[in-house]
């Protein structure tokens, strides 16, 4: 048992990484972006893209937490 959790644990903190950069790069991207350059739409759609990438980067921190639960601590 402990075994697989580990294992759930290291997958979910890869995937958690992964997440956080892909969030920091379209922060960035938004953040460096020549909006006299863009149209609004394009603007909204990098928006909405960085609000979905936030929910799935929150979704993967509650997994995780779910999996450190499961743990028990030694008293």
């Amino acid at each position: 048992m402990l075994k697989e959790v580990i294992e759930s644990f290291v997958s979910i903190s890869i995937r958690l990484r992964n997440q956080q950069k892909l969030v920091r790069k379209i922060e960035m991207i938004i953040r460096c972006q020549d909006r006299d350059l863009l149209s609004e739409q394009q603007h909204l759609i990098r928006l909405r893209r960085l609000q979905d990438e936030r929910k799935n980067l929150a979704l993967i921190k509650a997994e995780l937490y779910a999996v450190v639960d499961t743990l028990t601590m030694p008293q």
